[in-house]
C-alpha cells in the first residue's frame, strides 16, 4: 500500500491522510479469498494489522485455533502489545519476534474492537 512520503524508518511523512492506514491495514487481504495457517507483520500500523489477519481468517473460513501471527521486532514495541487482550503469546526469540495466537474467548467483536482502537497508531 502507498503511505506516501515517509521519514526516517518508514514512518509516513503526513500521518494525516485518513484513507492511508487503512489501505496499508486491509488492502494486501482484500484480494486473498483463503486463510493463511501464518500470517506476517511488519512495518506500520503493527497491532491493527495483527487484528486484520486474524479478521482475514474469520472471514475466510480460517481454523481459528490453529492461526498464527508473526509479528516481527516485538522487543521494541512490547507496550503496545501488552493491551491487547484478544491474543496469546505462543512463543517469543530474542527480541526478533513472537508467534501470536487467538485466546480461546475471542470474539470477532473483540478483534474489531481492538482493531478500531489501534487503527491510527503508527508502531
Amino acid at each position: 500500500a502507498d503511505v506516501g512520503e515517509t521519514k526516517l524508518w518508514g514512518f509516513p511523512a503526513n500521518g494525516s491522510l485518513a484513507k492511508m492506514s487503512y489501505d496499508y491495514q486491509i488492502a494486501p487481504l482484500l484480494t486473498e479469498l483463503q486463510p493463511f495457517e501464518v500470517y506476517t507483520v511488519d512495518g506500520r500500523w503493527r497491532v491493527a494489522c495483527v487484528m486484520a489477519c486474524f479478521l482475514h481468517a474469520i472471514h475466510t473460513g480460517g481454523n481459528l485455533t490453529a492461526t498464527r501471527v508473526y509479528l516481527h521486532d516485538y522487543s521494541k514495541r512490547k507496550a503496545a502489545y501488552n493491551t491487547v487482550e484478544t491474543v496469546a503469546t505462543i512463543e517469543k526469540s530474542s527480541g526478533l519476534g513472537i508467534i501470536l495466537a487467538l485466546k480461546n474467548s475471542a470474539t470477532e467483536v473483540d478483534l474489531y474492537t481492538a482493531w478500531e482502537s489501534s487503527r491510527h497508531n503508527v508502531y
